[in-house]
């Protein structure tokens, strides 16, 4: 019986990976925590031709909106258990790493991540769902979206940045 679910939340804001955890917790009665990893670089890296503080706010802006987003999912979900959303810094490892980690802390019993994208010129590159299930012994859910939801979810992003710029 799964007690737990964690859903990992990108920053293209995946409505098909939130609603595969909502709808995991609700039909289980369990907990759920979205759970967003800011990938944010050091300081030296962000110097440059780039303004350091300008990069810095952006990824900051860019992190509150995720949060906001997840905020105003569960409540539109109305779940009968408890739910939270956590942001979590990453710190010296890869997102899937970091996300199974959280995973382990929180005892989750179910992860869900999205599919993801495969690069074709990155071979060296794994998907984060990958990473996930590779470094935890957890249940791992790969939710996927319809091109419909694909789409929206771009044109949102969209917007997203042009307010965030």
């Amino acid at each position: 019986m799964v007690k737990h679910v964690l859903v990992a939340v990108g920053s293209d804001l995946s409505e098909g990976t939130l609603s595969a955890g909502i709808s995991r917790a609700r039909e289980n009665g369990a907990r759920l925590t979205l759970l967003h990893v800011v990938d944010s670089m050091p300081w030296w890296a962000l110097a440059g031709e780039h303004g350091c503080a300008e990069l810095l706010a952006a990824v900051d802006q860019q992190a509150h909106a995720v949060e906001q987003h997840c905020k105003d999912a569960i409540e539109r979900a109305a779940l009968d258990t408890a739910a939270q959303t956590v942001m979590l810094p990453l710190k010296s490892m890869s997102i899937g790493r970091a996300i199974a980690n959280a995973a382990n802390e929180l005892d989750a019993d179910l992860i869900v991540v999205g599919a993801g994208e495969e690069s074709s010129w990155c071979f060296w590159k794994q998907r984060t769902s990958d990473a996930v299930a590779r470094c935890t012994s957890r249940a791992v859910l790969i939710a996927t979206t319809s091109e419909h939801a694909r789409q929206e979810r771009t044109d949102q992003h969209r917007t997203m940045h042009a307010h965030a710029g």
